[in-house]
């Protein structure tokens, strides 16, 4: 459920309306302060972390989705997870970097290659998706 704070509400809104407008730094930048305005809160925490990795703030949104999800800072699941996200709103220009960075962290992770390779493929770039597509299938057979 949305936070009942007035206050964060329209902190929250305002970062939205930013975004839209494409001043994306701006926009991160205030949904970093509302999460730590409002820590403990699921529902911020989990649109903090969205909002930062729809605005291509990596760092940032990979240490609030960690921190949201009880995870370990750096843990390949939580680019993962945002790089799905933003595959599913049709950023794969930006869930590519997500989804590169979980590989990186994690080269055994299956569902980090075959996300990485749904991005490639979604990007015109078959033979890249391929490889990591033949990855997976290697690593499920392991």
């Amino acid at each position: 459920t949305p936070p009942e704070d007035p206050e964060i509400r329209s902190l929250m809104n305002r970062a939205a309306s930013w975004a839209r407008l494409g001043l994306t730094g701006r926009a991160a930048g205030l949904a970093y302060d509302v999460w730590q305005r409002a820590k403990g809160d699921k529902f911020v925490e989990v649109w903090a972390g969205q909002m930062l990795a729809k605005c291509g703030d990596l760092a940032r949104a990979a240490e609030v989705y960690c921190a949201a999800e009880g995870l370990p800072p750096g843990n390949w699941q939580a680019y993962w997870h945002l790089g799905v996200f933003l595959l599913s709103c049709g950023e794969s220009g930006r869930a590519v970097a997500f989804l590169e960075e979980a590989v990186r962290v994690e080269p055994c992770a299956i569902d980090a290659h075959e996300g990485l390779a749904r991005c490639l493929d979604e990007l015109g770039r078959p033979e890249d998706a391929q490889r990591h597509l033949a990855e997976a299938a290697r690593l499920a057979r392991s």
